[in-house]
């Protein structure tokens, strides 16, 4: 499974594109993360995240919830602890977050006027839930 990874990982790397635009294709990367994890390649994992948030282009996202006791129908990961900016790690299929284009690999720069470049993850967790 090794070799099958770091093939897979050169291919998000160069080829980003093929995986952006295409849902089966994020799909599974979704897949092929849960498979890292399940394999305990965490190394591998971080490679995974890395190269998807480096490689997506910017672009503006709004996503409102109806209410704040609603759920996110997301997932993120990163912080202050980790030395790393918030990232999105999942998103629901077919959730609100996915139609207003909210991707794995984002990252997160502000919420409602709060910068998430340097950020505690739970801090993080508090401000997109208020």
């Amino acid at each position: 499974f090794a070799q099958v990874a770091r093939l897979v990982l050169l291919w998000v790397n160069n080829h980003f594109g093929d995986f952006e635009s295409n849902a089966e294709m994020t799909n599974l990367l979704e897949k092929f993360d849960k498979m890292l994890e399940d394999e305990a390649m965490f190394n591998h994992q971080q490679l995974l995240n890395i190269a998807c948030s480096v490689k997506s282009r910017t672009r503006n996202v709004t996503y409102t919830r109806s209410n704040r006791d609603e759920v996110l129908h997301f997932s993120i990961l990163g912080g202050t602890e980790k030395n790393n900016g918030i990232y999105v790690v999942k998103v629901a299929a077919g959730s609100a977050a996915e139609r207003v284009g909210l991707k794995r690999g984002d990252q997160i720069i502000e919420v409602n006027g709060h910068n998430f470049r340097n950020i505690a993850r739970h801090r993080a967790l508090e401000v997109l839930r208020g």
